[in-house]
């Protein structure tokens, strides 16, 4: 089966170990946006004394063990999202072939995305601010197909350059609409 998700190619290439860093950043942001609310809502609402709901503690007496539970969840959530962040990003690949470019990734739902080169129109660089603070780029790959578009994320700059030039260049010879 793990070959139908890596057709033959000379050379894969992996990200740069970097982009896990990107992955755990952005797990800390969406936890601290998230369980913090949550959190604080929680202890406002089922106040045991004098807040403004505080009767309705009387008739959920367990509600700090549910407290205590939603950031229990919150922590395991937050712990498992930064140890999958390293396996995430060593999860992706890709490969530039004669005539397509192949794009692999996925831990549980694997996904081979191969992209004819003669297909593409529009090749993107992307960086955020923790990206170019990172020196990452993304290139994204826009076809006619709405479907097909691919994006490579957490490649180191120079290697994201190199692949926009090779694509422009390819686009060029193949005559296709890059």
């Amino acid at each position: 089966m793990a070959g139908i998700f890596s057709p033959p190619a000379d050379r894969w290439i992996k990200l740069s170990p970097k982009y896990a860093v990107v992955r755990v950043v952005g797990a800390i942001i969406a936890n601290t946006l998230f369980w913090v609310p949550v959190s604080l809502l929680w202890a406002w609402v089922f106040e045991p004394r004098g807040g403004a709901m505080s009767g309705l503690t009387s008739t959920l007496p367990f509600a700090a063990q549910l407290q205590w539970l939603a950031a229990y969840v919150g922590i395991v959530w937050f712990i498992w999202r930064v140890y999958r962040a390293g396996r995430y990003a060593r999860s992706w690949a890709y490969a530039e072939r004669g005539q397509d470019l192949c794009i692999t990734r996925g831990l549980w739902y694997k996904n081979l995305t191969v992209v004819p080169y003669g297909r593409l129109q529009i090749a993107k660089v992307d960086a955020g601010p923790l990206d170019r603070l990172l020196g990452l780029a993304t290139v994204t790959l826009v076809t006619a197909s709405a479907h097909s578009n691919a994006s490579i994320p957490g490649l180191p700059a120079a290697e994201a350059e190199r692949l926009r030039d090779r694509l422009i260049e390819v686009g060029d010879t193949l005559g296709s609409g890059l």
